[in-house]
């Protein structure tokens, strides 16, 4: 099981642009002080910056390479042979 991260400390390790962080942490601050309904304006800088996140990430995926799924046919023949025994053995 991973070791609880202080939210803090992760941000700190993940967001590098100080104007990011400082609007992340504002943000923070505002939900903090405020009640779960109220609403606020949304942020264009965090909003720009999470599709560039977004963008990045999908790009990053694109590229990884396509796992396929192992050939179920070599466990299959397993099974049927184990049956096949199963069945002459009773």
């Amino acid at each position: 099981m991973p070791v609880p991260v202080e939210f803090k400390t992760l941000l700190q390790s993940q967001v590098k642009d100080r104007k990011i962080f400082d609007e992340i942490s504002r943000l923070i601050e505002i939900k903090t002080a405020g009640n779960e309904q109220d609403l606020i304006k949304q942020n264009t800088l965090l909003h720009e910056y999470l599709i560039e996140k977004l963008e990045y990430y999908k790009e990053r995926l694109r590229l990884l390479p396509d796992k396929k799924s192992p050939d179920p046919e070599p466990l299959n023949k397993l099974f049927r042979e184990i049956i096949f025994e199963l069945g002459n053995n009773i």
